[in-house]
């Protein structure tokens, strides 16, 4: 068998274990029994094309150790920021992917081959529709072609933020094999970050010009241009285009509203199973220490729930206001119901749960509560198995907005001297969402937190950053507001780049993007680290 044919046979055999575990609660129902294999030919055809859409949103939605849309988002949101409290003995290489880790290293490969694989079905049913031509009936094409370009665009974008060639930080971008490359037995070349930011937009440009029709899955009725827009808005603040940044961040969803992928008993949360409330109590990685910190300094902010009991020897320490709560049927304990459904905020920006964790430089005699000791905080944003996962939403184009809004026209990343009064009419848009108090002019100029998103100065579980940025006045509350309000939604590893706030010394020990993995680089002749 050729390396052409193998390449196709082995897309198409992931689309279809992408259908063979779909459940009816997810993102389609009554699939069709699958047979045995398909002849490739006999997919181009527009009554196959609804199939293959299917396919491409399992493979999406699919939530396993190395799969799906979420997996990829959970480490890049996680495992950029400092090191992370977990339970010890699961994870004991679970730092931050990095530092310096061998490029072959599971934990790095685990997402850049499910992320292509995506990127090719969803290419692969633009192709598909290309070579169909006429159609009987155009709603499928138009369905079709939305979910097409619209992954191809989400999976280059993801690429273009999360991976590098090189440990220095200077070659940040991926490498995309085109459907034509693949049928002429070639590969892909390595592209910059920002090339693929372009290639995303071009992708979602053409997505604007069709529709996924009503009730299609995780789009808010009515609003799939929205959807589209919120990502264009979102890369071309990116790439430093703020003028394209606003236009498409006001025609993007509006607050309220979110894209997301519905979850379910087969494809269950990954942040409740490995950063939550899930089972098997892994908690491979948990909330950065400053969202704590948020909290504590406005309770407005999100309250606390504890798993702690009193029997624990927590030395009687707990930071929830409600106290210990962690006993069979209470709102505390792993296995209740809508744990938070009794709050008097039910929008909470910034949700924890206070669990009993340890990490690697735990000492017997710790302090519970303190930084780096054993006392930890999980996000409590995703409370349960079948929490819907949110790609994109409506608070993320208010800061957009705010963004461009302090960022004048030239372009500089220092500035952020511009309309200080719309900037934060967006934040408090977004504040009062959450039922919080909202900023005045004179916040954001006496803005300083050397203990927050907006510095490095903070002393880390691992060492003093060796050259420390504490970015105070309008663009810290900015930055500090976006952390927030973005959080877990896996920006903000790309965020600390651009506003050059990496936690890590960048004297070039530790890279400030995960690497393009050996599995791409041995194969493909295109690639070259030196």
């Amino acid at each position: 068998m050729s390396k052409t044919n193998l390449f196709k046979n082995n897309m198409l055999g992931i689309l279809i274990i992408g259908l063979v575990f779909l459940s009816c609660e997810d993102w389609v129902q009554d699939v069709d029994p699958l047979t045995d294999s398909l002849l490739n030919e006999a997919l181009d055809d527009e009554k196959q094309l609804d199939f293959l859409v299917t396919g491409l949103l399992g493979v999406v939605s699919e939530a396993g150790e190395d799969n799906g849309i979420e997996n990829v988002m959970w480490k890049n949101a996680l495992f950029c920021d400092e090191m992370t409290t977990r339970v010890l003995g699961h994870a004991p290489d679970h730092i931050t992917w990095a530092q310096i880790w061998p490029f072959n290293l599971q934990f790095s490969e685990y997402e850049w081959e499910p992320m292509n694989h995506a990127r090719f079905l969803a290419d692969d049913i633009v192709s598909r529709v290309g070579r169909i031509g006429t159609f009987t009936d155009n709603n499928i094409k138009e369905r079709a072609l939305w979910w097409g370009y619209t992954f191809g665009g989400v999976y280059r974008a993801m690429m273009a933020s999360m991976y590098g060639l090189t440990k220095d930080g200077t070659t940040p971008g991926g490498v995309v094999t085109t459907i034509e490359q693949v049928e002429a037995g070639e590969f892909g070349s390595f592209q910059s970050d920002q090339a693929l930011f372009a290639l995303a937009i071009d992708r979602f440009t053409e997505a604007l010009k069709y529709s996924p029709g009503d009730d299609a899955p995780g789009v808010p009725s009515g609003f799939h241009d929205e959807v589209v827009h919120s990502f264009m808005a979102r890369v071309y603040l990116w790439m430093g285009d703020y003028t394209n940044a606003k236009a498409h961040a006001e025609q993007g969803l509006p607050m309220g509203e979110q894209f997301e992928i519905f979850k379910s008993t087969s494809f269950e949360s990954k942040y409740w199973d490995d950063s939550g409330r899930g089972p098997s109590h892994r908690h491979i990685a948990s909330a950065d220490w400053r969202f704590f910190d948020y909290v504590m300094a406005d309770r407005s902010e999100g309250e606390i729930i504890t798993s702690l009991t009193e029997d624990e020897d927590t030395n009687g320490y707990t930071a929830s206001l409600r106290g210990y709560e962690g006993e069979l049927g209470d709102p505390g304990h792993y296995e209740t119901d809508n744990p938070r459904g009794g709050l008097t905020n039910q929008d909470e920006r910034i949700p924890l749960m206070e669990e009993w964790v340890m990490n690697l430089i735990n000492e017997a005699g710790c302090t519970p509560g303190s930084n780096g000791d054993c006392v930890g905080y999980q996000q409590d944003v995703y409370v349960s198995r079948s929490s819907s996962f949110i790609l994109i939403d409506g608070r993320e184009m208010e800061m957009v907005l705010a963004e461009c809004a302090l960022q004048p026209s030239t372009g500089s990343s220092d500035a952020y001297s511009g309309d200080l009064t719309t900037a934060l009419t967006h934040i408090n848009n977004v504040r009062t969402f959450h039922s919080l108090t909202e900023l005045t002019a004179q916040d954001a100029t006496d803005f300083d937190n050397p203990e927050s998103g907006a510095s490095t100065e903070r002393t880390t579980l691992s060492q003093t950053h060796p050259d420390p940025v504490n970015i105070t006045g309008p663009k810290g509350l900015l930055i500090v507001e976006r952390d927030k309000t973005c959080w877990l939604r896996g920006v903000r590893h790309y965020d600390q780049r651009r506003w050059g706030l990496w936690h890590w010394s960048t004297a070039g020990d530790y890279w400030h993007y995960q690497p393009i993995p050996d599995s791409e680089v041995i194969q493909n002749p295109n690639v070259d680290r030196n």
